[in-house]
């Protein structure tokens, strides 16, 4: 194998692939593959990619050691124009014009196993760099941990349809929905849903600019995030089974509406007083929105005021920690929440936008 690189595209990969540490993937090798005029970097695994235009190529495919590789960075040979790769006997060697780096090299099988062909692209479109941060922010905490037993609640769903693009995130027991309209280059000639790891997700956020219009291939079991040479590929997740559309197009006869600030002032108040198992009640009357939390040692209380929305008395539980991460995640004026019994899941909306809406399941208790 055997490639001449511009040094700067070198540093620049080995800068990209360091962040991978922040995704606990810095323990793999970095692979070098050479082929077709190109030399491909990939770190973490396979997962991510950065490919460098190359001259003088033999093809090949090399493993060396990520924490030797990255010593490449404090050489003062780096000030060099261009690095030749070549592997000899086992061993990668990077020269410059005034001197050589060796790195043993590891067997390729061992952490890179051959890709498999992506197949054909069900679709292409764009994304936008800030819009994976939104996601971050709005849906990935509501997305199931990586050993949850259910696949399909690990990942955010990308739901293509008219001219909006509808991203859903749950748990199992809240459901989060982002509803983004797109213009004319985003949109898709047909409907189309795909489930992304929600990991792979905070990952892209971190190596993708905000702010750039990132490129976005479908594949039947991948999908391919790409600016410029960054390419991150990540593995489709299987489809829920249960439609997301019919726990948010439920009538809610019971609407009111409170400040963002007095709500989140409250639920940070008692949470200190209750354990985690323990319900936040939420109770509203002519006397305000009273929030109390009760066990046998125990019992805070805090009432701000509402506004009643349609004219009925409400009273429902919830997860107190739902409540905080739901809070958090936003910065809006004013929260609209909608419930039809206490034990029916609830409707929380920000400024009372349809577009964005976060549904969160009720703690069942017996009520006075």
């Amino acid at each position: 194998m055997r490639c001449t690189v511009a040094t700067s595209d070198l540093v620049g990969t080995l800068n990209v692939l360091r962040r991978d540490k922040a995704a606990r993937l810095y323990s793999y090798p970095v692979s070098l593959d050479v082929a077709k005029g190109q030399a491909c970097l990939r770190g973490g695994g396979g997962v991510t990619a950065v490919i460098l235009p190359a001259v003088d190529v033999e093809e090949g495919r090399v493993v060396v050691e990520w924490q030797l590789l990255r010593g490449v960075l404090a050489l003062d040979s780096l000030k060099n124009p261009t690095c030749s790769l070549v592997l000899e006997d086992a061993v990668c060697i990077l020269s410059f014009e005034h001197g050589q780096l060796r790195l043993p090299v590891v067997p390729v099988k061992e952490w890179y196993p051959d890709l498999p062909d992506l197949g054909e692209c069900l679709a292409r479109t764009a994304i936008s760099g800030d819009l994976l941060t939104q996601v971050c922010r709005a849906l990935v905490p509501y997305a199931a941990a990586q050993n949850y037993p259910v696949p399909s609640y690990r990942g955010v769903l990308f739901s293509w349809e008219g001219g909006a693009l509808t991203l859903w995130a749950t748990d199992g027991f809240r459901l989060s929905r982002l509803l983004v309209p797109l213009q004319q280059g985003e949109r898709l000639d047909s409907p189309l849903v795909v489930n992304i790891p929600a990991s792979g997700l905070v990952l892209a956020n971190r190596y993708f600019p905000h702010g750039k219009s990132i490129s976005l291939a479908i594949y039947r079991e991948d999908s391919v995030l790409q600016w410029n040479n960054v390419v991150l590929t990540l593995p489709s997740l299987p489809k829920p089974s249960i439609d997301y559309q019919s726990l948010v197009a439920v009538d809610m006869p019971q609407r009111w509406s409170v400040k963002r600030r007095d709500l989140s002032q409250a639920v940070e108040i008692l949470a200190p007083l209750l354990p985690l198992d323990t319900p936040l009640r939420l109770v509203a009357d002519s006397a305000g929105l009273r929030l109390s939390g009760i066990t046998t040692t125990t019992f805070g209380s805090y009432t701000i005021p509402y506004t009643r929305l349609r004219d009925k008395s409400s009273k429902i539980a919830f997860n107190t920690k739902y409540l905080q991460t739901m809070l958090a995640s936003w910065d809006c004026e004013q929260v609209v929440i909608q419930t039809k019994n206490e034990t029916s899941p609830a409707q929380f909306l920000p400024d009372g936008d349809e577009n964005r809406c976060v549904v969160i399941m009720p703690v069942y208790i017996a009520w006075p």
